[in-house]
């Protein structure tokens, strides 16, 4: 498992996490949103 310094490196970088991200409802993708730096892989 590939590992990125934060959540937008993971979504520049990784099409599945982009697609997997963009398929969340609005509410979830806000909240992920405000911890970007929490999350760093799939």
């Amino acid at each position: 498992m590939d590992t990125y310094p934060d959540l937008y490196e993971l979504l520049r970088r990784d099409e599945e996490a982009r697609a997997y991200f963009a398929s969340l409802p609005e509410y979830a993708r806000t909240s992920i949103n405000d911890r970007p730096g929490k999350i760093n892989s799939l």
